[in-house]
């Protein structure tokens, strides 16, 4: 179901849902305007990695499908809530997967194909992959995770650097000195770090760099070392013994042998 002419519907049916959450007013409209483009760069990022796997045109059409739909939750949670925070409102990846059914997004696609992407949607914001899923829905959700994650690190880290100070992206957050000792225990551990653990900004920074432990592919991991990702989020952090060891944790991961061959060999079909 994925051919040009349902991606090119799906684009058409997102614009119309976006618009709709417009209101003329900041910081409402410039909160919407943040993950409109954020999706449209989750667009860029997924079918970048695709090729780099030699996906055919119709699995890259499901990719881009599902990167365009990923985030339909986050506009009505800001509608509703004016946070992006899943803590403080409700998770916006449920909310995102009730709303495609609700609109009948994907009404007249065959079960497989509505299934995997509800599931892609459902599932993309989960600290871990779940334990129960088919090849080929997992692999997509693998190309989704890693894809936004690309995009939010390049977010946070263009934040963290100055180049922009939109008040959703801290989520309310303290920006204080401290950092709470499970979180940093948890990137040494080589481990995704829940957030539930946060408690400052500085956590947050952690969390973000522990996401390397959950990067799938090897365009995923070539483009965190080119866009330095890390030295960002080290640089914006206290110069402390347990950030640096923390840092150097993530590094190793993703410059060493964890980091996946050049060769895919999983089977999506």
């Amino acid at each position: 179901m994925a051919n040009e002419s349902e991606v090119m519907r799906i684009r058409a049916w997102l614009d119309a849902f976006i618009d709709s959450h417009r209101t003329g007013q900041e910081p409402v409209d410039s909160a919407i305007q943040l993950k409109a483009e954020h999706t449209l760069n989750v667009r860029r990022e997924i079918l970048d990695i695709g090729r780099s796997l030699s996906l055919e045109a119709e699995d890259l059409g499901t990719a881009e499908i599902l990167a365009l739909l990923h985030d339909v939750g986050r506009f009505e949670q800001f509608a509703r809530y004016r946070t992006f925070s899943d803590l403080r409102s409700e998770d916006h990846a449920r909310l995102g997967a009730r709303i495609l059914r609700r609109a009948g997004v994907l009404e007249g696609w065959d079960a497989a194909s509505r299934s995997l992407v509800l599931f892609a949607v459902e599932h993309h914001n989960r600290a871990y992959l779940p334990a129960a899923a088919d090849s080929r829905s997992l692999f997509f959700l693998k190309l989704l995770r890693d894809a936004d994650k690309i995009d939010i690190l390049r977010v946070a880290t263009e934040y963290y650097r100055g180049l922009h100070r939109h008040d959703a992206i801290p989520m309310g957050l303290p920006d204080d000195p401290a950092i709470s000792e499970s979180v940093v225990q948890g990137v040494l551990a080589g481990a995704v770090v829940k957030m539930e653990e946060i408690r400052t900004l500085n956590d947050f920074k952690l969390l973000q760099m522990a996401w390397v432990f959950d990067v799938h592919f090897p365009r995923s991991f070539e483009i965190i070392r080119q866009r330095r990702f890390l030295d960002y989020i080290e640089a914006a952090l206290p110069a402390t013994e347990p950030v640096r060891e923390a840092a150097a944790a993530a590094r190793r991961y993703i410059e060493g042998p964890h980091a996946p061959q050049r060769q895919f060999s999983g089977d999506h079909s």
